[in-house]
């Protein structure tokens, strides 16, 4: 579904401008979308190619295959006929927008050039004392359609290996995603068990502060009845003095 090659530069394209691409297998704190390329429309092609201005990078897409979807903000897509996606974002909704009225406009002057071609070719067939009237129609059709389905297979073969790559990086980052669960629970439990002897310390120490109170309180008990009991008996010596007076 994609080709490579000179077929028509951004000096004579009907419309030009730089977007951003997705990278389909960017690292879990990588922008995806940082790759710069230059985009342009000339006849049935939307060509990419990096902004850095590497040709030997260029893409060409041929609209009779890949359709564009409507943007979502700034962001929009071109999917071929197979499903396999070119994810791109322009710098604003407004310039998203405007993509998707070019391509539109270049996908519909491809189809309306495509049925013209077919329907001169099966004229040209079937017309009297025409050179290919004792050929069968069906031979360029039948070339075509195994063209077509060489590019869909590719396509798919492309589209299956993204999306191994895809789940690949998904199994990748919830591994990582349950390693940090796991170290997260594990410092749960230890702040817990801290906690947990800072209190008993705390537990232990109000305990043995009580148990001095309550020691304190009685041997205080103690010392106030030997007095009494020591006065008591001076009160008893001086009755028994003044008896014998």
């Amino acid at each position: 579904p994609r080709e490579r090659g000179e077929m028509g530069s951004v000096r004579d394209a009907e419309y030009h401008g730089v977007l951003s691409r997705k990278k389909m297998d960017h690292g879990r704190f990588e922008d995806p979308y940082k790759s710069k390329v230059t985009a342009w429309i000339k006849d049935h092609n939307f060509s990419v190619q990096p902004a850095n201005g590497d040709v030997s990078a260029k893409q060409v897409f041929n609209l009779l295959h890949w359709r564009v979807d409507k943007p979502e903000g700034n962001k929009f897509n071109i999917i071929h006929t197979s499903g396999q996606a070119v994810k791109l974002r322009a710098d604003t909704p407004d310039a998203a927008r405007e993509w998707f009225v070019k391509l539109s406009a270049a996908q519909k002057k491809a189809d309306r050039d495509d049925d013209d071609k077919r329907r001169r070719h099966m004229e040209g067939h079937l017309s009297p004392g025409s050179a290919g009237a004792g050929q069968s129609p069906g031979v360029n059709t039948s070339v075509e359609r195994q063209n077509e389905q060489q590019q869909r297979e590719m396509a798919q073969k492309l589209q299956q290996q993204q999306k191994q790559q895809e789940l690949v990086r998904a199994q990748q980052e919830e591994k990582k995603r349950l390693e940090e669960l796991v170290q997260q629970e594990e410092k749960r439990r230890e702040r817990e068990e801290l906690m947990k002897k800072r209190e008993e310390e705390e537990r232990r120490m109000r305990q043995e502060e009580l148990i001095g109170n309550k020691i304190a309180e009685l041997e205080g008990h103690k010392a106030v009845s030997e007095a009494e009991k020591g006065a008591m008996r001076e009160r008893i010596d001086a009755i028994k003095r003044e008896a014998e007076e």
